[in-house]
């Protein structure tokens, strides 16, 4: 999997991307503008800076993201992890299991995942 950092600013603008896709260039800075308060400079040039780093397809004047968002979750993630926890999925779910509140239907869900993965 392809790891591209995407910084919080940058998912700012993603996140309204990917609910709009494919999107003009000039929808997208209204959007940003209405929902995060960017001006169409800031906007054009977060668009420039994705596009240049392969973040973003950009034909003439419409966007699509190369990155779904469960990819950006995914390497998100792994920084995380890799920060916190030495790497360590293990260390990771200790931490996060005994002090996390789960509803019953949550925990049902882990515990299919976890078997998906023939952990249990």
């Amino acid at each position: 999997m392809v790891k591209i950092r995407i910084f919080d600013a940058e998912l700012k603008m993603m996140k309204i991307l990917w609910e709009n896709e494919p999107i003009s260039t000039g929808e997208l800075a209204k959007k940003c503008a209405e929902q995060i308060n960017w001006n169409k400079s800031t906007t054009y040039t977060v668009i420039r800076r994705l596009v240049e780093r392969g973040v973003l397809n950009k034909q003439r004047t419409i966007l699509t993201s190369k990155l779904s968002k469960n990819q950006v979750r995914f390497t998100e993630s792994e920084d995380h992890i890799e920060k916190m926890y030495g790497g360590s999925l293990k260390k990771f779910f200790e931490t996060y299991l005994r002090h996390a509140d789960f509803k019953d239907e949550e925990i049902e869900s882990l515990k299919e995942i976890l078997e998906e993965k023939k952990i249990c």
